[in-house]
């Protein structure tokens, strides 16, 4: 653990099992950081987190997450983050915080609206129809602490909730249903697009690792002759730029609906094996 024990900005959640027998164990923990937010607030950030091998698949992990989330609440702090989370990790995340949002009656009443807009529409989907807004983007900093790259995520899932919830409804008919799904389908190429724009291709590759958010980049320097350069030509690079932003599209919108459809936020409670029970502080 990178912690220094005399620094106060850190803060310890820790996990533990009561069995029946009264006895308690260590389950997991977290430890936590509030950087200085100018003038006078924090932003804060979960640097790690781990569940002891016994204690995994429980739901013990989403319990974590949960408390980090209410202590940056209880902080009032500028937002919540995640350092270097890995993908399991942060789709975890986001469904936990899909799951408050959606409770939230202001962003359910708009998502509902947003969706059955979408449902309407025949032809090309604007996806700044199916955006937030800047009031729902506000209060979900003020009110939930997320940050408005963690909400533009989060809102795609709180979105297809509301739409497989249309799909399930019976009334619509199988053209709106569609419209319904175009309309995700276009929100999340604009995200998702907006990464590669004002991007010179010639000069540079865009790849992808394991799902998460990381790009290397190749340059060309004239420099450094002796560096192994691979240069496409305008053309080449262009469509690869388009194929591998369609690709990152279509994964994104096959994860929010398999997601959507297993349970509408899928996310295991802790279990009481043996009657044993579990805590956070």
């Amino acid at each position: 653990m990178y912690k220094r024990q005399a620094d106060p900005r850190w803060e310890l959640l820790v996990c533990t099992c009561t069995a029946p027998d009264g006895s308690t164990s260590l389950a997991g923990y977290a430890t936590c950081f509030a950087f200085y937010q100018f003038p006078c607030s924090v932003r804060f950030r979960l640097s790690q987190l781990l569940v002891l091998p016994p204690f995994q698949r429980q739901g013990l992990g989403s319990m974590v997450l949960t408390a980090f989330r209410e202590r940056a609440v209880e902080l009032d702090a500028r937002d919540s983050g995640v350092e270097d989370p890995t993908a399991a990790l942060q789709r975890l995340r986001e469904l936990l915080d899909a799951k408050a949002v959606a409770a939230d009656g202001a962003f359910a009443a708009a998502a509902a609206a947003a969706v059955a807009a979408a449902a309407r529409v025949r032809g090309e989907q604007d996806p700044r129809a199916l955006g937030p807004g800047p009031a729902l983007a506000d209060r979900a900093r003020r009110v939930h602490k997320l940050n408005p790259l963690q909400f533009a995520k989060v809102w795609e899932w709180v979105l297809a909730f509301e739409v497989e919830r249309f799909k399930a409804s019976g009334s619509p008919k199988a053209l709106e249903r569609a419209a319904a799904e175009h309309g995700l389908e276009a929100l999340v190429k604009g995200r998702i697009g907006a990464r590669f724009e004002d991007k010179k291709t010639p000069v540079k590759c865009m790849h992808e690792l394991k799902g998460r958010d990381f790009f290397l980049w190749r340059r060309s320097n004239a420099h450094q002759s002796n560096i192994q350069i691979e240069m496409e030509l305008d053309e080449a690079a262009e469509e690869k730029r388009e194929e591998l932003m369609l690709d990152l599209v279509d994964q994104r919108v096959a994860e929010l609906a398999e997601g959507a459809r297993l349970s509408l936020i899928h996310i295991s409670e802790p279990t009481r094996l043996g009657m044993s029970s579990y805590a956070v502080f």
